[in-house]
């Protein structure tokens, strides 16, 4: 075994008795984790499966997902981990990408109710899909000892250990419900609370579940943030929270300042923004030890490396803003490729990847993201960052949530978009808006038109897809 998966299968031999996973009503303890792994690795082998063969997980169980995972990993299977929310033309473009042997939704026959075998674990390859904001989704190969390598030097960093139990809301099927919120504190030897996957429905009940699981970490999108803050209207929450609540790790997309702000002065509790990509997992995060800088994503993990870059290619000078460039010890292993069904490398000679974000380092180490490359609004020759623009509109009383886009104008070659998402019941006027925009940005800043939205829309994976808001 690697030495990720040695460490994991010591920690599943040391806590067997400790609670692993609670979901509803049932709970697990790490040797029966493993057992339900186990149970279904063996039902593949009597399928006829044989180790290496590629499993295209679709499982509509949130706790069939994580048992699967495991399954792969323990009875050395490649794995093809799908969001429940994929489109149908985004499933079927996967199944045709990845040719997988089978397909497993969890109801396939009777489990065998014996197994034997230690906790062995194999390095086998995990493929992911980015959420296909833009086009359709790209696979993300990575080994699962990259994995656990990535969520052992995250713990580290955030001084997750045992103690943890780790609220797990996100879709069980990408990134962010893999590594972020079941392997991070599953490396700590921690426990994970599955609770449903967020949505509006679910949001209504998402302190209750919280408080019932008696949770002290939770992993939220910014977007999440805002929503439970505006749900948290008794006191006895916010009390709850500030006594129990340890950990409030934010990431996936930007936090804006004012949401930030608005969740400290309800719950008591200071969120931690990371950064991450899908092609090398967690890059930075706040340590809850250290200060904790507004729009800062925090210090860089062991073993990554950044830079921003001139459109030139050459590194800038700290301090200064710039295409970031990452090396990382848990990069992926490339993207696979449409053809071949195999990885293909996606950095260059020298081990760089271009991640598409603008962004700059401090003297500190720290880093900040300041927008996207793709997303850069130029209005007649200036540079707008949307990220800008949409913290002025957060700080502005009734709006939820913002989005900022640039859309075509015959004139300025981009106008400025502003989307905005009311605060439940409260109604919102674009001439109040411009007001307020007008007073704290510049002129090539202020929108020039403003939508008002019930919700935007959203990939399979929770982000905005901002090139539909730029057809409206």
């Amino acid at each position: 075994m690697s030495a990720g998966c040695q460490r994991l299968a010591l920690i599943f031999t040391e806590r067997a008795n400790e609670t692993a996973l609670v979901y509803g009503n049932r709970s697990w303890t790490y040797a029966e984790l493993l057992s339900e792994g186990q149970r279904r690795a063996q039902h593949w082998q009597a399928m006829g499966v044989q180790p290496g063969a590629r499993v295209l997980l679709l499982p509509a169980d949130r706790s069939e997902f994580l048992f699967a995972i495991l399954a792969g990993c323990w009875g050395g299977y490649e794995l093809v981990s799908v969001s429940q929310k994929a489109s149908a033309d985004e499933l079927q473009y996967i199944r045709n990408v990845t040719q997988p042997h089978i397909e497993w939704s969890g109801d396939s026959g009777e489990l065998p109710t014996e197994v034997a075998g230690e906790p062995t674990f194999y390095n086998v390859q995990v493929i992911f899909f980015t959420s296909g904001t833009t086009n359709l989704p790209k696979g993300v190969c990575h080994k699962f000892e990259t994995l656990l390598a990535n969520a052992d030097a995250f713990n580290r960093c955030t001084g997750l250990g045992e103690s943890v139990r780790m609220l797990h809301v996100m879709p069980t099927g990408y990134m962010a419900g893999l590594l972020n919120t079941f392997l991070s504190p599953i490396m700590a030897g921690g426990s994970v609370v599955l609770g449903d996957v967020f949505d509006v429905r679910s949001a209504l009940d998402f302190w209750r579940t919280a408080e019932r699981g008696d949770v002290n970490a939770m992993w939220l999108t910014p977007t999440m943030v805002a929503t439970v803050t505006a749900l948290c209207r008794d006191d006895t929450i916010s009390d709850w929270a500030r006594k129990n609540l340890r950990y409030v790790f934010v990431g996936t997309a930007p936090l804006h300042a004012a949401t930030r702000m608005a969740f400290y002065e309800r719950l008591g509790v200071d969120c931690l923004e990371s950064y991450g990509m899908t092609e090398c997992m967690f890059v930075s995060v706040n340590p809850p030890t250290m200060p904790n800088p507004s729009h800062s994503v925090g210090l860089l993990l062991p073993g990554v490396e950044a830079e921003a870059r001139g459109s030139d290619g050459t590194v800038l000078p700290v301090g200064q803003e710039g295409d970031l460039w990452l090396r990382s010890a848990y990069m992926l292993d490339g993207y696979l490729d449409e053809t071949s069904g195999l990885p293909v490398s996606a950095v260059n000679m020298d081990g760089w990847l271009d991640t598409g974000d603008i962004g700059r380092l401090d003297v500190d180490g720290r880093m900040t993201i300041t927008g996207r490359r793709k997303d850069l609004i130029i209005h007649g020759g200036t540079n707008v960052s949307p990220k800008v623009v949409e913290d002025v509109l957060l700080g502005f009383p009734g709006v939820n949530d913002a989005a900022v886009v640039g859309a075509p104008h015959p004139y300025w070659g981009e106008e400025v978009l502003a989307c905005v998402i009311p605060e439940t019941g409260l109604g919102l006027d674009s001439s109040d808006l411009r007001v307020h925009c007008a007073a704290r940005l510049n002129p090539d800043a202020i929108p020039g038109r403003f939508l008002i939205l019930e919700e935007f829309p959203r990939s399979s994976s929770g982000k905005v897809q901002k090139h539909v808001l730029r057809k409206m």
